[in-house]
């Protein structure tokens, strides 16, 4: 079994630290661009965690497309059913913006 925060922080040889914690949430740090991320799922399942965080890293350049293939191996892959076959899969839908601050979108 991998654990995603282990997988990105070897990947990426220590420029990122990465910590799951409850809820849904993880944690990114990269102390070299001084940027730090939290992503949290609004179920507070951590079946989403992988994707987003993939695209996360992808969108702001901070891994190679290697390590971004592997963690999609690892982290992304399909939803299987209770007979273990695929039946889908988990898709990130986020676009990261780039900017000042963004209310989130009312309720």
């Amino acid at each position: 079994m991998y654990v995603l925060d282990t997988d990105i922080m070897q990947f990426s040889e220590g420029r990122i630290v990465a910590k799951l914690g409850a809820e849904g949430l993880l944690c990114l740090a990269v102390p070299a661009r001084g940027l730090g991320l939290a992503i949290a799922t609004e179920d507070g399942m951590p079946r989403g965690l992988g994707p987003a965080a993939i695209a996360t890293l992808q969108q702001l350049d901070l891994v190679d497309d290697a390590t971004i293939e592997e963690l999609r191996k690892r982290h992304a892959g399909a939803v299987p059913s209770f007979k273990g076959k695929p039946v889908g899969e988990i898709r990130p839908r986020l676009v990261l913006e780039r900017g000042g601050h963004r209310e989130p979108d009312a309720a």
